[in-house]
């Protein structure tokens, strides 16, 4: 049998050697996506704010969901970090209010993510309104499991530093 013959004569093979072709294909897409995945995870906005000496404060027992809160900061001035309406819930306007008794900052952040399933960065500029007061808007994105724990994360950037003032609250489904 002349080589033109065998290759129109044994569909089998041909079949087989496809199917390894598509295999080596699939894997090499799945091996891509995964490195992009892993590119981006790395390279996410969550990472990119924390720098050498920037000061990170404990987690406040204050809940933003219940009440503005109250913080004392390293240099002895005070936060009032809101926000509004509450409860606080899903895919729902938020206003973002934060104080700073005595203390100015070059910018403000908030950046909210999800503490019981991964939702992404939500990442939140406040604009300056007047001396150490900071207003800005928010929304969370909705969750399939109905209620959603958060962790919110006012970054304070002075110049000087940056300090961040994380707390942890629950939304609404």
């Amino acid at each position: 049998m002349n080589g033109e013959t065998e290759k129109t004569a044994n569909p089998a093979k041909r079949a087989k050697v496809s199917a390894k072709s598509g295999v080596r294909r699939m894997a090499l897409a799945a091996l891509t996506l995964c490195a992009l995945l892993l590119a981006g995870y790395v390279f996410s906005p969550r990472w990119q704010h924390k720098a050498v000496g920037d000061v990170t404060l404990p987690r406040s027992a204050c809940d933003l969901n219940r009440a503005a809160c109250h913080i004392t900061l390293p240099d002895g001035t005070t936060l009032i970090a809101e926000i509004t309406p509450r409860p606080i819930a899903v895919m729902r306007p938020l206003i973002v209010r934060l104080n700073w008794q005595d203390g100015e900052a070059d910018s403000v952040a908030l950046d909210i993510v999800g503490l019981d399933m991964e939702m992404g960065m939500n990442h939140n500029i406040l604009q300056k309104i007047g001396a150490g007061q900071y207003l800005g808007q928010a929304t969370l994105p909705v969750c399939v499991t109905g209620a959603m724990r958060w962790r919110a994360e006012f970054v304070l950037d002075s110049g000087e530093g940056r300090v961040i003032v994380p707390f942890e609250f629950s939304s609404e489904g």
